[in-house]
């Protein structure tokens, strides 16, 4: 390897005859050297090395220390949710961790093993305006996905029409956290999208899993997916807004 690389041409063979290169007598610890550009420090060497050079009575140099390692890459944090964030939660983490996001993966798991679970809870809602006081509301957290949907259900006489009041969607605490099981409950009061809902009861399904969920012990569905309400003592509240429906206009039809 050549004193000065920078002094010599480029000739077809190699190196032009007489070019100063690099030998025993240039290497010594804690020595620079320049290697096409770029400046080495030689920082240890083996015992072979070391007791050539003490045969030929030579001070090769002792050991130097390395220094210390610089300081950790600051890593990305992972942002407060807000009102102006746009996406999922999902989403959100995706980006922070890759410069092409992809898409985000699935909990199969908790799909599969909660596939069909939904807990109802009968609400009325909370409110000073006294219409709104009187109105029923059904709550179905769905344990799959922990989405929210709510089904308002028809009250005679009170004015307002039935239906569903809020599609299934993730809905989000004040503090922009998923809801949780936990948060749902008999005589527990939950908000949602600004509306505060008082839970008055529960169907069956609800408090058995409720209990066993409370209990630490694994819940066993004897029959999986059962849809509707009407074996729990609430009734559904698409066949109870149908049925309202009917008998409103059976009865104006027999008032005529």
């Amino acid at each position: 390897m050549p004193l000065d690389w920078r002094a010599i041409g480029v000739e077809a063979g190699g190196m032009p005859r007489g070019t100063l290169c690099y030998g025993p007598d240039h290497f010594r610890l804690g020595q620079i050297i320049d290697l096409y550009g770029r400046q080495v420090k030689l920082m240890k060497c083996d015992d072979f090395t070391r007791t050539w050079y003490e045969q030929r009575r030579e001070e090769v140099g002792s050991n130097q220390a390395y220094p210390p390692p610089p300081p950790p890459l600051p890593r990305n944090e992972i942002p407060a949710r807000d009102a102006f964030t746009i996406g999922s939660d999902e989403d959100t983490i995706q980006s922070c961790k890759y410069l092409i996001p992809p898409k985000p993966k699935k909990d199969y798991v908790k799909r599969l093993k909660n596939e069909g679970h939904v807990l109802r809870y009968k609400c009325r809602m909370v409110t000073r305006n006294p219409v709104d006081a009187e109105r029923i509301f059904v709550i179905k957290f769905y344990l799959e996905d922990d989405t929210i949907t709510i089904f308002e259900q028809m009250v005679p006489n009170l004015g307002v029409v039935g239906g569903k009041f809020r599609n299934r969607m993730l809905q989000k605490k004040a503090d922009f956290s998923r809801y949780t099981p936990l948060d749902f409950g008999v005589g527990k009061t939950v908000v949602v999208s600004s509306y505060k809902f008082e839970m008055l009861s529960a169907d069956n399904f609800t408090q058995v899993w409720t209990a066993a969920y409370e209990g630490g012990y694994e819940f066993i569905d004897p029959t999986p997916k059962i849809t509707g309400l009407g074996h729990a003592g609430i009734e559904d509240p698409h066949e109870a807004h149908l049925r309202e429906s009917r008998e409103y206009r059976e009865s104006r039809e027999s008032k005529k």
